[in-house]
This record gives C-alpha cells, structure tokens and sequence, in this order.
C-alpha cells in the first residue's frame, strides 16, 4: 500500500453520521408539523363558505332546486303528492313522501318498519329569511310546505335564503313556477326579497 497515499482519520473533525439536531428534522418534529397542517386544514375547509358567501349560497341554492326537481318528477310518475317541507325557524329541511312510499317490506312481504324523513340541516352559514306563495305576506316562522300534486303542480311561490353573518346583506330568492315546476333565483347583495310577480290577463 502506498503509505503516501494513506491517510489517519482527523479526530478533530466533526462525525456527520453521528445525531445532529441541525442536520434534520426528527420524526416527532414531523408528526407535529402534520398535526398542525391537519388543524389549519380543518379550520380553513370549516369556514370557507363564511370566505366566499356568494358561492355558498349558490350551493344551498342548487340543492334546494334538485329536491324540487326530484319531487315534481316523482309526483307526476308516481301519481301522488309529494313534498318537501321547511322549518324556517331551525333553519332545516326534509322530504314529505307518501305514506306508502316509506314503508320497508321483509320477505314474506309484512311490515317491517317506517323509514322517518329525518330533517337536513341547512348548509354553514345559510338560512332562511322567510316564504312566500305568490300574492300572500312572506311567512318568516313555523314550517311550511312546497307541495306537489299527483300531475307535478304546486303554487307560484317564493323562498328567500340568506348568508347567515352580522352585516352581511346578500339575499337570494328561488322561485317556483307552480304551473311548470320551472325554478328561477335572483340574487340581492342589498337584503332585498324579490317578490314573485303574479301572472295577469295582460300577459295573455
């Protein structure tokens, strides 16, 4: 061996392999900075309809319509009422269906038992701010319902939906054309309720 070219180890030099808590992040620094991004996380996703309250109207908005939708059609395929009801106090909804149509049959064809339209409560941060079938005052308390008959009809009528923060004034009205089922929303950054204009001999 060439002793020119052998070299002793340098015992002043510092060992890189040996633990360093400058060389790197231990796996409990680690597990808690992912805990911390799981907290940010949670609260970021909780309160990104308070962030963006036009949007989060929109999708209380687009659910309420697709319950509607759904139950014109059944109403009409099935030949019977069907409705969906609103709390406008608890701020909730549920679907109304016949009577029939919420038991559950066991095999020898019996009943077993009623399945009970729970209430579904409004997205975070929405409420209502009131009801109203065209040309009667806005109902703001108790229940009411939108109500479709055996051939898909219901009244013209009007519910009002708000972003449930103080000072916020952005009220949007979905209204329901009794005749078609046809659904329509205006929006109002101002509070205002757009009222459903009932129909007269003039527009014939």
């Amino acid at each position: 061996m060439d002793k020119a070219n052998h070299r002793a180890p340098d015992l002043s030099a510092p060992d890189r392999s040996a633990s360093d808590p400058r060389a790197g992040f231990t796996l409990i620094e680690i597990m808690v900075v992912v805990l911390l991004l799981g907290l940010v996380g949670q609260l970021v996703v909780g309160n990104m309809g308070r962030w963006i309250p036009e949007s989060s109207l929109d999708s209380q908005v687009s659910q309420l319509r697709s319950w509607i939708d759904y139950l014109r059609s059944e109403a009409k395929v099935q030949g019977k009422p069907y409705s969906l009801e609103l709390d406008l106090e608890n701020h909730r909804t549920r679907l109304i269906l016949p009577e029939e149509d919420k038991l559950v049959r066991t095999d020898d064809d019996t009943v077993a038992s009623t399945i009970p339209m729970a209430w579904e409560d409004l997205e975070k941060w929405m409420k209502f701010d009131g009801h109203a079938f065209a040309g009667r005052p806005i109902i703001t308390k108790g229940t009411v319902e939108i109500t479709f008959d055996e051939n898909g009809f219901t009244a013209d009528q009007s519910t009002y939906l708000q972003f449930d923060e103080e000072g916020s004034e952005l009220l949007w009205t979905l209204h329901i054309n009794g005749l078609t089922g046809a659904t329509s929303v205006v929006r109002n950054r101002t509070g205002e309720r757009d009222i459903f204009r009932v129909a007269t001999e003039a527009d014939f």
